[in-house]
């Protein structure tokens, strides 16, 4: 098997659902990786991805505890990088809310966006020995000001994205990103709409801008716009991929413009992989991804996969969401027939086909079920 593409899906709305996959370039295949059961029990998503000296390090989203609402805990994964193993979990002392790794230098990087830091990981294999603020972005404020979130290295030094401050709550007012040269200090690109993921390719820093959905280099040579919310980069072999999340609009409470993945409103775009000429940014093909797969954080390109859990089953057949449509103050369901299962006893869909078919058939309301058994009809 050659190189393929490695993916971490972040957010991920039910526990069936899987925290890493493997895209396949060559036939265009998402695949599931079939990790240790206590890991989707614990770990609500993967962000931030990296490797070395036959490890893998990711970066893990608690669950909220019983009675939170949501949590910004946040864990270092590391796994056997032959056969995705996974040998330590540590939950991160001091770092919230963890974003992208990120190598430089011989040590490990965090960007710890829910304090507004750069975080050094001290690691001896599987072993985390200490974390330590590398860089503070908002000083005496140990708090998501900035919202740091990627990380690469480069000839330079790390690189990092940041979304800049905010004129009010909402991140919708967040209109100055920017991407830094950590070691000079020195913003290269500002005046950025939540800019994502930066990557060295070639002599240029290629990043995501989430809210323009596009994809561009910092000296702006190169910019494709793609069909969603966009983060996630890599390159294999000659062509650049990039990945694209479902964005959410509007507040479902407020109707406030969000323009963010992970909270909750209106859905708008989609979840997809799709394949860049680098040399021109001239796209070559786009994959959608199952519509219950709503959020892809990363991308690395590996090889030597052959001893890894995948689940060869199409993703489309493994990841759907369930929801049962039932009249409004009532617990009786409403019986309909989805056709990614065929004949089920209540709704088997993604959330937005149910929130869609709640409002076209009216009175109805969308749950969402923690269980449930696909019988045939």
């Amino acid at each position: 098997m050659g190189d393929v593409v490695l993916v971490s899906f972040c957010n991920v709305s039910a526990p069936h659902l899987p925290l890493l996959g493997i895209f396949r370039p060559e036939s265009a295949e998402l695949v599931a990786l079939r990790l240790a059961g206590e890991l989707s029990a614990t770990f609500k998503g993967v962000t931030g991805l990296a490797e070395r000296d036959g490890f893998l390090y990711a970066v893990g989203q608690f669950r909220p505890r019983d009675g939170e609402k949501s949590t910004l805990r946040t864990a270092l994964l590391v796994f056997n990088r032959d056969t995705l193993n996974l040998l330590t979990t540590y939950e991160f002392r001091g770092a919230l809310d963890g974003h992208s790794l990120a190598f430089s230098g011989g040590k490990l990087y965090l960007a710890s966006s829910g304090t507004d830091q750069i975080v050094e990981l001290e690691v001896k294999g599987s072993e985390v020995l200490a974390e330590r603020p590398y860089l503070q972005a908002s000083q005496g404020h140990l708090a998501d000001m900035n919202h740091l979130n990627g990380l690469c290295d480069s000839p330079n030094g790390l690189i990092v994205s940041a979304f800049g401050l905010r004129t009010d709550p909402s991140w919708a007012s967040a209109t100055n990103g920017f991407i830094l040269d950590v070691k000079r200090r020195e913003r290269i690109r500002t005046g950025l709409q939540h800019p994502h993921s930066p990557f060295v390719l070639g002599q240029s820093i290629v990043f995501c801008q989430a809210r323009t959905t596009s994809v561009e280099t910092v000296n702006g040579d190169r910019r494709q716009v793609l069909p969603g919310y966009t983060r996630g980069i890599c390159k294999w072999e000659d062509d650049l991929f990039v990945a694209t999340s479902v964005g959410r609009k509007t507040s479902r409470s407020t109707g406030l413009v969000i323009e963010n993945p992970g909270v909750a409103g209106v859905v708008a775009g989609g979840c997809t992989i799709n394949r860049l000429r680098a040399a021109d940014f001239g796209l070559i093909s786009t994959y959608q991804a199952p519509l219950a797969i709503g959020e892809i954080y990363d991308l690395m390109t590996v090889g030597n996969v052959e001893r890894w859990p995948i689940d060869e089953r199409p993703l489309h057949e493994t990841s759907v969401l369930y929801f049962a449509l039932v009249a409004q103050g009532s617990l009786a369901p409403f019986v309909i027939q989805d056709s990614t299962v065929g004949s089920a006893p209540l709704l088997v869909s993604d959330e937005a086909g149910a929130i869609r078919l709640a409002q076209a058939l009216g009175g109805l309301e969308v749950q969402r079920l923690s269980q449930i058994k696909i019988t045939s009809a």
